[in-house]
């Protein structure tokens, strides 16, 4: 397997993992707000469908069945970003500047920007990404390539 491509992945989802957290509580919540909401109707829609299933019913066990289901996305997803930032902190200072720019906050010119950062030519810069992304993948899964 190649563990430096796992971990650019990781890098690259990382910004999105944090987006994801908030999004994934922020849903949990209107979810249990609905539940509320279905729980206090229960008693108006007494209307049976074909099966004998209230209709009602249905959409609390849906409800509860997508929350769980949320909540655990949102269990993984915390994990997943809290080990990125534990290899991330296994970094020093620059090796973790050149990651977060080359994986995480990505912009145009970065590069550039870096060569100015940190008073270098590119290919150092290339060199120093390189070096970078092994140590952070050895800090990760504990090996580069097999």
């Amino acid at each position: 397997m190649k563990w430096t491509q796992v971990a650019q992945e990781d890098l690259e989802g990382y910004a999105r993992m944090a987006h994801s957290i908030d999004s994934l509580q922020a849903r949990i919540g209107a979810l249990e707000l609905t539940y509320k909401s279905l729980q206090v109707g229960r008693g108006e829609h007494l209307g049976e469908v074909k099966g004998g299933v209230r209709t009602d019913e249905d959409r609390l066990l849906d409800n509860i069945v997508e929350r769980e289901r949320l909540a655990l996305n949102l269990d993984g997803t915390r994990r997943l970003a809290g080990l990125i930032e534990k290899g991330l902190d296994t970094l020093d200072a620059q090796e973790r500047a050149v990651l977060e720019s080359f994986y995480i906050k990505k912009r145009k010119g970065h590069v550039d920007a870096l060569c100015e950062r940190l008073c270098c030519e590119r290919p150092t810069v290339y060199r120093l990404k390189d070096r970078a992304l092994i140590n952070f993948t050895r800090a990760m899964y504990g090996i580069a390539e097999y």
